[in-house]
């Protein structure tokens, strides 16, 4: 009996070792559009056009056309399910792009965002797209 109990409370255990550590980590950390490190690839509809690119931590970068009729690059990029992130106290923290998880936390990685190859002034939430202007995530600890 005692056996048993001691079976049951380390199954137990374990079962809860592992929950915790699925919060921590994400299930998932593969490119949505691998074939975007190959060649450009095009995504939406609309009369605003802007080029981004996502640039995972071993430095592949992934190209994206983007078309929409969005009014800021995060909002387009969170219609087309590149970017995810949370609202935080400076506005939205990116957390994955193109599916690719960066964790400060866990990592001590974190997604940076560039226009026109400068780190940006504002997030990527509060960023107006402008015609003829790139932007860029990039991994960066």
């Amino acid at each position: 009996m005692k056996k048993t109990i001691s079976v049951i409370i380390a199954t137990l255990l374990m079962l809860l070792m592992c929950a915790c550590g699925a919060t921590d980590t994400p299930a998932e950390d593969k490119a949505l559009y691998p074939e975007a490190a190959q060649s450009v690839v095009e995504l939406g509809s609309g009369n605003k056009q802007f080029k981004f690119t996502a640039v995972d931590a071993e430095g592949t970068e992934y190209k994206f056309s983007i078309s929409t009729d969005k009014t800021y690059v995060g909002e387009a990029l969170e219609e087309l399910g590149l970017l995810e992130g949370s609202e935080g106290e400076f506005g939205l923290y990116v957390n994955k792009v193109n599916g690719i998880y960066a964790q400060y936390e866990v990592t001590g990685t974190y997604w940076a965002f560039y226009v026109n190859g400068s780190y940006a002034s504002a997030g990527i939430d509060l960023t107006e797209i402008t015609e003829d202007t790139s932007y860029e995530m990039k991994i960066e600890k």
